[in-house]
């Protein structure tokens, strides 16, 4: 029986669950869609993007590309979680405190607002930080 896998942004490979793998390097990441929004929207999502992709925080998962798709959704895909987790699922842990890594942010230039009560992605894994939506980041 063969398995149909979705190809997004020709590199990555969507997995159940939001999570995907980079065809490039072989890492897990974690694919984040919202819809597309009018052109000033995309705009400026562009613009966050090109500044959040820059930034290298220890325990902040790492924007690895951002675009929209052939189905007119929002993506954006984040990388970097087996550093984050030690490189292995169950025994690493990293040391950077999130209060760190939003003052990091905040002195990065990026409005940093306090998390919602609501649901972490990807899933609750509470090793795992990823920036809010870009769509939500203000310059």
């Amino acid at each position: 029986m063969a398995v149909r896998s979705a190809l997004v942004l020709d590199r990555f490979m969507a997995l159940k669950g939001g999570w995907g793998l980079d065809l490039a390097t072989g890492g897990r990441v974690w694919i984040r869609r919202a819809a597309a929004g009018d052109a000033a929207l995309q705009h400026r999502r562009s613009e966050v993007a090109a500044l959040v992709r820059s930034l290298r925080v220890p325990g902040m998962a790492t924007l690895v590309d951002s675009s929209i798709d052939g189905r007119g959704e929002w993506l954006e895909v984040y990388g970097g979680l087996e550093a984050m987790r030690g490189g292995d699922a169950g025994k690493g842990r990293h040391d950077c405190p999130l209060v760190r890594v939003r003052a990091l942010l905040a002195r990065a230039g990026c409005d940093v607002r306090t998390p919602s009560t609501g649901p972490r992605a990807p899933g609750t894994d509470p090793l795992i930080f990823l920036p809010i939506p870009l769509r939500a980041i203000n310059l």
